[in-house]
């Protein structure tokens, strides 16, 4: 019996110290403002006063991609926008913070290309012009964001533009940013995934 309780808790330190935490951001909005006219098919029910969402993931332990001491930028492997009743589920998305002298921002953004070439970018952006957000810290990757300390804050959804002869075709969708929450996500079998080690090592004994 001894044996067993010993395997199941070597088990639970190597399953639960395994890797890097997994983040996941949220920010929720409201839609004040759109320009330009959906192509067919894509956003076209986006309206004024519609709820929106961006969910995105990324790893704690992300390397940055950038070589400044004054800004990083990190990637990850999830990235959803939601308008309305419309969304969009992608596979990545970029990270960006700036603590620039005049000015500190902070990016979330993806993109992608429709089945018929259509080409959208949707980011999640916080600026400080007074340069007092990041007050007294590095260009690493945050793990937590405070709203107030960003006066401008946004969701836009901005279709590339493209020609239709000699008009250009594109969509701007602005959202107000209203909430932000984060969590650490569960790595998979972080819990169920003890019991088939258990049941292994239970299965020695015999």
């Amino acid at each position: 019996m001894l044996r067993v309780v010993v395997t199941f808790a070597a088990a639970a330190v190597a399953v639960g110290t395994a890797g890097a935490d997994i983040y996941e951001f949220t920010f929720t909005g409201t839609v004040n403002q759109i320009g330009g006219i959906a192509p067919p098919g894509q956003w076209e029910g986006a309206a004024i006063g519609q709820p929106v969402s961006v969910v995105y993931t990324f790893d704690s332990e992300a390397p940055d991609q950038n070589g400044s001491s004054t800004s990083g930028r990190w990637f990850g492997p999830s990235f959803v926008l939601t308008i309305g009743a419309e969304s969009r589920t992608r596979d990545n998305v970029r990270i960006a913070k700036q603590i620039f002298s005049s000015v500190h921002t902070y990016y979330g953004s993806s993109e992608w290309a429709e089945s018929d070439g259509t080409l959208w970018r949707a980011t999640v952006g916080l600026v400080d012009n007074t340069a007092m957000a990041w007050d007294g810290q590095d260009d690493s990757l945050p793990l937590d964001l405070n709203l107030d300390d960003f006066p401008e804050q946004s969701i836009h959804l901005q279709q590339a533009v493209e020609l239709r002869g000699d008009i250009p075709e594109y969509l701007d969708v602005y959202a107000t940013v209203d909430d932000f929450s984060w969590r650490i996500v569960p790595a998979p079998g972080t819990a169920f995934g003890l019991l088939p080690i258990l049941l292994i090592g239970a299965r020695r004994r015999r």
